[in-house]
C-alpha cells in the first residue's frame, strides 16, 4: 500500500474548481470606475477572459478575504520577473470579496498555452 503524506480532507480544499469554460464576450462592456486595487485596464480588443468563482463549500478558507490574498499573490508572483519581460503570470482586471450574500470572484487574463496539469500528467515519473 503507497503512503500517503497528505494531511487529512487535503483533497477536499483542493477541489475549488467545480466546473470551468471558456466563453466568449459578444459586446463591449465598460468597467471603467470599477477598477480595484491590483486591477490592470482590459487592453482593447480583449474578448476572451478567465472568470474565477470562489466555491463557498470550500474548507479552511477565510471567503471573506480569500479573493484579496490571491489578487495580491498574482500581483506579486506577476511584478517580481517583470524585469525579464516574460509574462507567466495573468493580469487581473477586476475582483470583489465574497460576503455573506455573495460569492467572491476575479476576471483575469486568459493567457496562451497548456493547462499545467496536463503537462504533468504527460511528465514520466522519475
Amino acid at each position: 500500500m503507497a503512503m500517503n503524506h497528505n494531511h487529512a480532507n487535503y483533497q477536499s480544499r483542493l477541489e475549488y474548481i467545480e466546473h470551468s469554460q471558456i466563453l466568449c464576450i459578444s459586446q463591449v462592456i465598460d468597467i471603467s470606475g470599477l477598477q480595484r486595487p491590483g486591477c490592470d485596464g482590459i487592453p482593447a480588443g480583449t474578448r476572451e477572459f478567465i472568470m474565477r468563482l470562489n466555491n463557498p463549500d470550500s474548507e479552511d478558507t477565510h471567503q471573506e478575504t480569500r479573493v484579496q490574498n490571491e489578487v495580491a499573490i498574482l500581483i506579486l508572483a506577476r511584478d517580481a520577473p517583470s524585469h525579464i519581460n516574460l509574462p507567466v503570470v495573468p493580469r487581473v482586471f477586476g475582483w470583489g470579496s465574497a460576503s455573506r450574500n455573495h460569492t467572491g470572484w476575479s476576471l483575469q487574463e486568459l493567457m496562451p498555452g497548456e493547462p499545467l496539469a496536463e503537462a504533468f500528467e504527460a511528465m514520466p515519473l522519475g
